[in-house]
């Protein structure tokens, strides 16, 4: 459902246990969100099943931009508190920062 959402130019991969980074080049936060968005609503749409039992998988994400004199550190580490707002607000949504 991911692979088919995403261009030849974004790169995932796994950050933590259950946490990824995507990257989306030159794109704006407005067209990140809208991404992100669809990409959620298709995981949850996902027929996933366990011992016979369906199984709703829901997605936190949270979104950032670079910006020209930033760091790497300082926009992941804006991207991961914007991340455990998506997780503390209800789950299953994509907060901007």
């Amino acid at each position: 459902e991911l692979a088919k959402r995403l261009r030849k130019t974004d790169f995932i991969a796994r950050f933590g246990g259950e946490e990824f980074v995507l990257l989306i080049p030159s794109t704006p936060l407005e067209g990140g969100h809208q991404l992100l968005q669809t990409i959620l609503q298709g995981v949850e749409q996902c027929p996933f099943h366990f011992r016979g039992e369906r199984v709703t998988i829901t997605i936190s994400a949270g979104l950032t931009a670079f910006a020209h004199d930033e760091s790497s550190e300082q926009v992941f580490e804006r991207a991961d508190q914007a991340l455990y707002r998506a997780k503390g607000g209800g789950r299953n949504q994509v907060v901007v920062s």
